[in-house]
């Protein structure tokens, strides 16, 4: 039998969090990963670096699309009137509950084959997609400004993006950790049953690397405010 699925998992992240304590990462007894400020104390944790921005290789079962980019006007000829005008018209995040100077979601699309084998169920061949959309600056009027101007907004824009790139990078890491979660689930009695398990391991894919893309924010995106900021 042949199942098709499409799972959504939207994650909105943001580039105006500061980092004030040290992330660490550790694995639960149960397998599943955390992250946070205060690991348990009987825990091997480590502390969490930053991604890998380049994004590790996309797994066999693993499709990456290119990014697909949403533009938000900005406007000014000196780096506060840049900056200021990025925070007024950048998208409104909901977890801040405030405008941010840029945002990307990451969407993981699946669709797989059920199998039936000896009266029991197990999946077959599967594909997951990642689908990646950034929200980002454009300067409209950078010829009304100066040489030096320019050059700054080119130094910002390209670390606003470096950052957002690194939780695409977060989101391929997501893609093949649950590629290999579907390919060790055993047969099931019946293939709701498989069904009930897939769906409780996208919901610990998504607790995880909504923990992850916070972490990566709090680590990674203090460089941004100390050697991207356009204005105080």
């Amino acid at each position: 039998m042949r199942y098709s699925s499409i799972i959504s998992i939207a994650l909105l992240h943001f580039c105006s969090m500061l980092a004030h304590a040290e992330v660490y990462k550790w694995t639960a007894p149960d397998g599943s990963t955390h992250y946070g400020d205060a690991p348990p104390q009987d825990n091997a944790a480590k502390p969490v670096r930053g991604a890998n921005v380049a994004g590790p290789t996309a797994l066999a079962e693993v499709e990456i699309e290119e990014s697909s980019m949403k533009y938000f006007p900005i406007y000014g000829t000196t780096p506060r009137a840049l900056q200021q005008s990025m925070t007024a018209n950048g998208p409104f995040n909901e977890m801040v509950k405030q405008h941010v100077n840029a945002e990307i979601s990451w969407r993981l699309n699946w669709k797989f084959d059920y199998i039936r084998d000896q009266d029991q169920c197990r999946i077959g061949k599967f594909k997951i997609l990642l689908r990646t959309e950034i929200t980002f600056p454009k300067w409209m009027n950078p010829e009304a400004a100066d040489d030096t101007v320019r050059s700054l907004w080119e130094r910002v824009a390209k670390d606003i993006r470096t950052h957002e790139d690194g939780h695409k990078a977060i989101g391929i890491e997501a893609a093949n950790v649950l590629a290999r979660r579907l390919r060790a689930l055993p047969p099931y009695d019946t293939c709701e049953a498989l069904n009930a398990e897939i769906s409780r391991a996208r919901t610990k894919i998504y607790a995880e690397y909504t923990q992850a893309n916070r972490a990566f924010d709090r680590t990674e995106v203090l460089k941004i405010q100390r050697g991207g900021r356009l204005a105080q």
